[in-house]
């Protein structure tokens, strides 16, 4: 376990991002295509296009050797809106699965996020080629 804590601790925020991002798009579109919900369809594919731009713009501004915490900043954002919307789902609910299961990652997701906009990671390092 402490060597998993490490290894995270010494990620940068897209590498997280995009994947997260995708996970919250494909529960959108398995909980239309089971439940017929549009909400659902449109809040997790928003917020999971959303979170994989800010993974992806976070990748380009890394490669360009520039600061890409704004980036961060609002992955922060929409993952504590997604957070805080699952928890009211579960609480509403009581639901294990979507809502306390989304819930859950959504709430790493953003405590992660906060760690890295407090102690952000170091922009890439020029090579000497």
């Amino acid at each position: 376990v402490q060597l998993a804590c490490v290894y995270l601790f010494h990620q940068y925020a897209f590498c997280f991002t995009i994947p997260y991002g995708f996970i919250l798009a494909l529960g959108g579109l398995i909980g239309f295509l089971v439940k017929g919900s549009k909400v659902s369809l449109m809040a997790g594919v928003g917020s999971g296009a959303a979170m994989m731009a800010l993974g992806t713009f976070s990748i380009q501004n890394y490669k360009r050797k520039t600061s890409y915490t704004m980036y961060n900043v609002l992955s922060l954002v929409v993952s504590g809106v997604v957070t805080y919307m699952m928890g009211k789902r579960y609480a509403d609910t009581g639901a294990i699965f979507p809502a306390a299961v989304t819930g859950v990652l959504s709430l790493v997701m953003s405590l992660f996020l906060a760690y890295r906009v407090v102690m952000p990671m170091p922009p890439k390092k020029i090579s000497s080629d």
